[in-house]
């Protein structure tokens, strides 16, 4: 999982530049660990373009063969008492939320709450698979060895 964005939209990043960082870090991970799921964490924040900014990451995601886990509804940045006075970093309560968003989406069995992006679940035979159908992405199971394919897509 990369929570991936923020610091891109505050340095001034255009979205065509957060693409080609988002396929660059997504080819590295990929390199490293071909069987490594690549999730990318969008949270919200307060300023205008950034709606843009984290929609592009979502939609690339899906480009790349990547998931996202989308925590805007999640952890609005409207959420009283969940951003310090600066609007971007999270404060005790905040990391609550976020965490527990995580964890629902990262819950076997239990598809993700409110993002509408699938779930890790189990096979009849206690496989572990990761079901993104619920946004049209296929899902990502075990093979016989263990290694792991995109599957529906």
């Amino acid at each position: 999982m990369c929570a991936w964005g923020p610091n891109d939209f505050s340095a001034g990043r255009t979205v065509a530049q957060l693409r080609t960082s988002l396929g660059t870090i997504y080819a590295s991970l990929r390199a490293a660990s071909p069987g490594v799921v690549v999730v990318f964490v969008v949270r919200d924040l307060p300023d205008a373009g950034w709606d843009e900014f984290a929609d592009a990451i979502v939609a690339e995601a899906a480009v790349l063969g990547a998931h996202a886990l989308d925590l805007r509804a999640a952890v609005p940045a409207s959420t009283a008492g969940a951003y310090l006075a600066d609007g971007v970093h999270l404060t005790v309560a905040g990391n609550d939320r976020f965490a527990d968003a995580v964890a629902d989406f990262m819950r076997v069995g239990v598809a993700a709450g409110g993002t509408g992006v699938g779930g890790i679940f189990l096979d009849s035979d206690g496989v572990p698979y990761f079901d993104t159908s619920a946004t049209g992405g296929g899902s990502i199971a075990l093979d016989v060895d263990g290694v792991p394919y995109v599957t529906g897509v």
